[in-house]
Order: structure tokens, then sequence, then C-alpha cells
């Protein structure tokens, strides 16, 4: 076997692979595509006025999560404070609860985890995740 017989060989399997990768991707598109449009809406609204809410308010939006949502809470806080900004609104002040285990952990194990101080105002809400 010659070396432009070999190389051919290589350049056949490689547009094979992009061909495979191109329909796997093509497929993943199309799945993402059919559950985006099963999002809920209204439902979705619901809770971007909650958070407006909070911010004209000038509340605060302290979010939770356990094991791998934890990691979540903490995007998402991050998310709203920074990604969220509106010109001519105030930021809305996030904070994941889970960047401060300790003192997370000590109002959980002192009071609850649906903590009545954290709910003391009805401008400050709390989101699980």
């Amino acid at each position: 076997m010659g070396i432009s017989q070999r190389h051919g060989e290589e350049l056949s399997y490689d547009k094979r692979m992009i061909q495979a990768n191109l329909k796997i991707i093509k497929t993943y598109l199309s799945e993402v595509g059919v559950t985006l449009d099963k999002l809920p809406v209204e439902a979705i609204a619901q809770v971007v006025e909650v958070l407006d809410g909070a911010r004209t308010r000038g509340g605060r939006v302290y979010i939770f999560g356990n094991g791998g949502s934890a990691a979540t809470a903490s995007h998402f806080a991050s998310d709203l404070s920074k990604g969220a900004i509106c010109e001519g609104k105030p930021r809305i002040k996030a904070f994941a609860l889970t960047e401060n285990v300790p003192l997370f952990s000590a109002w959980a194990n002192d009071i609850s985890y649906e903590s009545q101080i954290l709910l003391s105002e009805p401008r400050h809400k709390l989101i699980g995740q």
C-alpha cells in the first residue's frame, strides 16, 4: 500500500467521522428544541415577576441547593447578579446560601431550612434548586 493510498483512507475515515458527528449534533439540537418547546412559559413569566418585584423593592434573592444543585444555586446567583442587569433598574441582589456552608448549616440546624429569618421580610425571596 502506497503513501497516497494510506492518506486517502485517512481522509475517507475523517469524512465518515465528520458525517457521524454532524448527525449526532443535529439530533441533539433537534431534541433540545423539543425540550424548549415544552417549557412552561407562563410559570417562567411568574418567576420573572417575583424576581423583578424583589429587585424593585430592594429585596434579596436567596438560592440554595443540595449536592450538585448547590453548584447550580451558585451559578444561578451569579447569573442573576450579573447577567440580569437592566439599564434603568436596580440590580438583583442574589446570594447562594451554599457559598457559606457554615452559616447555611447553622441556620438549618438552629432554626430550619425554611428559616423564618430569611422570610421575615416579604421583599426577600428564597429559591430552592
